[in-house]
């Protein structure tokens, strides 16, 4: 990077030495007693604050190939950052790490067969081994660091690896975690086992999940023991008190993958409004929310609606949003909003319909405020945040409840709504860190959810992924590394 010119715009969000003591300046207020500031205290324009990414890609004949890359935590922003905040707004609040080609911000660490971790009696440690490997060399860049010429001056760069990122079930499997969402019960009362959540106890007897107010149950045993019994190598690392916070939740998969597309099988019961059987349906209202689209400028890949995509295999199914691009998934919950807020609802379903526009409404501002923010949130943005997200919980629980009593398979409430929850928690959490000058003068200093969010590295993880299969299952590795190095090249 050093030698192309290309560690502002990769690392630094095109920004210089200033834009890393702003960010942990701000961080130092949330995370005081991460060993970094003893260790570097002296010279954090120097440390760069660092995630890691993991992820399954597709190889050949079904295989997946586990893929391994690391980025800066401050990019050049978001589109709608750009468009809506002045350029003095965009400095000063920093940006989240989602504009360019994710060739230029995303950095392949490694790749692995999952032949080599899916088979106890087959190369069993070979995972293990290369976790261990890649912590090795994020230890010797914390320590050492890596000297380089930066702007005309030759200087230390050290790496602090601050999370890991990725979907639930990569978290649980690179972390060791015992408690994770496959935990949840399918029958029977919870048990003491039965945790779903890695921070917390919810799931267990006596914590049920589907809480989300600030005196839930599960609140009181936040953070009172670790999630597993071996620790992941990753737990070599310095880590704050609380090394449970390593393994993030993911935005992208929580929202766009998870609750809102519970959400957008709203679309089912404008069945209400419109005659015929589904698929009838279905077309007429793939129709309406095409010509919304186009009307107000949202892009969408959908080409039609099936009882596939909604997940309606049959009317015992509890149907959610099937398809694959995230970003239908906000499309159509802005359809819903739009459609429910003018629909006049049949006699007997004027709650429901109601709950439904208040729940969409509640998550298309949580949505638009975050990705319209920078890196780090102003006061008043996550105030506002925080109290859409939990109406949206809130009205999100009561279509679940509304819908069970009209006996309609509608609105699961999965582990992804608790890990939501947990979302706008941290939120909370971190308003009441700040002090009274902070919020009078409403300086940034709330991270921002989406700076864990995969959105960007899911592209990323695709192209990974079609690299390797142009290469053979004997060489797969070294091949899929040697083709990133040249496209790597093209792209610089």
């Amino acid at each position: 990077m050093a030698l192309h010119d290309k560690i502002s715009s990769c690392l630094l969000g095109g920004g210089g030495l200033e834009t890393l003591s702003t960010f942990w300046s701000r961080y130092r207020v949330h995370f005081p007693d991460h060993p970094l500031f003893r260790d570097h205290g002296h010279h954090l324009q120097f440390c760069l604050p660092l995630l890691m990414h993991a992820d399954e890609g597709r190889y050949l004949k079904r295989e997946q190939l586990l893929i391994m890359s690391w980025q800066s935590m401050i990019g050049e922003g978001t589109r709608p950052q750009r468009d809506y905040r002045s350029e003095a707004d965009c400095r000063e609040t920093q940006g989240l790490n989602f504009k360019g080609s994710s060739y230029r911000t995303r950095f392949l660490l490694a790749t692995l067969l999952s032949l080599h971790y899916r088979k106890k009696n087959r190369d069993g440690d070979r995972l293990k081994n290369l976790l261990n490997a890649v912590v090795d060399d994020f230890l010797e860049f914390y320590r050492a660091g890596v000297e380089v010429v930066f702007q005309g001056t030759r200087i230390k760069f050290y790496g602090i690896l601050l999370n890991l990122k990725g979907d639930w079930p990569m978290l649980s499997k690179l972390g060791n975690l015992k408690q994770h969402f496959g935990r949840k019960t399918k029958g029977g009362a919870p048990t003491e086992q039965s945790a779903i959540c890695h921070l917390c106890r919810a799931g267990c007897a006596g914590y049920p999940y589907h809480e989300f107010e600030i005196n839930a149950k599960w609140y009181e045993t936040y953070l009172q023991r670790r999630p597993w019994s071996t620790p992941s190598p990753f737990m070599r690392l310095p880590m704050p008190a609380a090394p449970e916070l390593f393994f993030c939740f993911d935005m992208f998969h929580v929202t766009h993958k998870g609750v809102l597309a519970e959400l957008t099988v709203a679309l089912l019961d404008m069945g209400l409004f419109v005659p015929g059987d589904i698929p009838t349906r279905l077309d007429k209202i793939y129709d309406d929310l095409k010509s919304f689209c186009r009307t107000s400028g949202v892009s969408l890949h959908l080409t039609r609606l099936t009882r596939q995509l909604v997940g309606l295999k049959d009317d015992s199914c509890y149907p959610s949003g099937t398809w694959f691009k995230g970003a239908d998934t906000a499309a159509i919950c802005k359809f819903v909003e739009h459609t429910f807020g003018q629909l006049t609802a049949p006699a007997g379903f004027e709650l429901y319909c109601e709950c439904i526009h208040l729940a969409a409404e509640a998550s298309n501002t949580v949505l638009s405020c975050m990705y319209t923010s920078g890196l780090w949130l102003r006061p008043m943005e996550a105030s506002a945040i925080a109290r859409h997200s939990l109406c949206f919980a809130r009205r999100f629980r009561e279509c679940s409840e509304l819908a069970f009593q009209m006996e309609k398979c509608r609105f699961r409430i999965t582990p992804k709504y608790h890990a939501y929850v947990h979302l706008t928690h941290a939120v909370i959490q971190q308003l009441g860190n700040l002090v009274d000058e902070v919020l009078e003068n409403d300086t940034p200093a709330i991270l921002n959810p989406l700076s864990y969010s995969c959105q960007l590295d899911e592209d990323y993880i695709g192209s990974i992924a079609m690299l390797s299969r142009t290469t053979t299952t004997g060489h797969v590795h070294e091949g899929t590394m040697n083709r990133y190095l040249v496209t790597l090249q093209r792209e610089w």
